[in-house]
């Protein structure tokens, strides 16, 4: 486990907390700029020992529905997150190239509690919510053949939230953080440009928008302290999965250096995305655990394989359905 700092430098007491409402899904609404005060934002009437002991007030998150929005966020992603309990954080992030990125707390979390964060970057298609995939030249027989038709953007997206909210309903303390990526950007003629998906997502130094890991998540946790909590939180490990084309983003931030507790590739070890992301992964932090889970048989086998047996790595053969790897897998406990 890894010391992740906070970005706060003290502790906020309850009577402090505010923050900017921008939008709410709730019935009554609150107006849009309404600032919360602690009992809007449901804090605990009691705590335990420890708790006062260290002047931090417990914020129950309960079954609530309020969503914090920037202008210009895709209308899908608010539509969505609007159907789930928590707390979510909907807009433009600078280390994620300046494109929208959701951050959910599902309720039931405990903040006087370690989180886990779990960065989960989506596969082919699914930058776009609610949209139809368009045509663009030179792709693939089989990209033509999907363009004209709704994107499983949104389908992706409600697996990875129902699976969040099943875990933070479970006592599971987790905080789920769901970035977009630029959609079609690689070198012409890869593989990238031809069945379009992302080949730069999270390449430090080597894309045209700024991507960079370690930005994008001092900005999550800034979001979370400032906006969602209002409070310094422990966060005890850093969680990324992939998704189909969503390995090639893992791969890009391992190499980033960027030091990872855990690595799920879902159906992702494509090509030598998996044991380029192993090498570099544990050269960051030798105690990292990857888990691997392919379709025997498939394009996905031969990366997986040649990690058997390698410090940190499970694989995880499996007949699940690729589509349905989200919902399958995203809560999968290791132990």
């Amino acid at each position: 486990m890894i010391n992740k700092p906070s970005q706060f430098s003290g502790p906020i007491m309850a009577s402090a907390l505010a923050l900017t409402l921008l939008s709410t899904c709730e019935s009554g609404r609150h107006n849009v700029g309404e600032v919360l005060s602690p009992s809007d934002l449901d804090i605990a009437d009691t705590a335990s020992d420890d708790d006062i002991s260290s002047g931090q007030p417990v914020l129950d998150l309960g079954p609530r529905n309020i969503l914090i929005e920037q202008d210009g966020v895709k209308p899908g992603l608010i539509e969505i997150g609007c159907d789930y309990n928590g707390s979510k954080w909907i807009g433009k992030l600078q280390g994620n190239g300046n494109r929208d990125v959701l951050i959910y707390i599902p309720s039931g979390v405990n903040t006087a509690s370690p989180f886990e964060i779990i960065y989960h970057f989506h596969g082919t298609h699914s930058q776009l919510v609610k949209e139809v995939i368009p045509e663009l030249p030179g792709t693939s027989e089989r990209y033509r053949g999907k363009a004209g038709h709704t994107s499983p953007g949104e389908n992706r997206l409600r697996q990875v939230l129902d699976a969040s909210q099943n875990l933070g309903e479970g006592g599971r303390n987790v905080i789920t953080v769901y970035p977009l990526s630029a959609g079609r950007r690689g070198k012409k003629g890869n593989a990238s440009d031809i069945h379009g998906f992302d080949s730069f997502w999270m390449l430090t130094g080597g894309n045209d928008t700024g991507d960079d890991m370690h930005m994008l998540h001092a900005e999550v946790l800034a979001v979370v302290e400032n906006e969602l909590i209002g409070m310094p939180i422990v966060v005890d490990s850093i969680t990324a999965k992939g998704h189909s084309a969503g390995g090639r983003p893992l791969e890009n931030i391992a190499a980033s250096g960027f030091p990872l507790d855990r690595i799920d590739f879902l159906d992702a070890s494509y090509g030598r995305w998996t044991t380029h992301c192993h090498r570099d992964a544990i050269a960051a932090n030798p105690d990292v655990q990857m888990n691997i889970f392919y379709i025997p048989n498939t394009p996905t086998q031969a990366d997986a394989k040649r990690l058997e047996g390698k410090t940190g790595v499970r694989l995880i053969p499996t007949s699940t359905p690729h589509a349905d790897m989200n919902s399958e897998f995203f809560g999968w406990n290791r132990d």
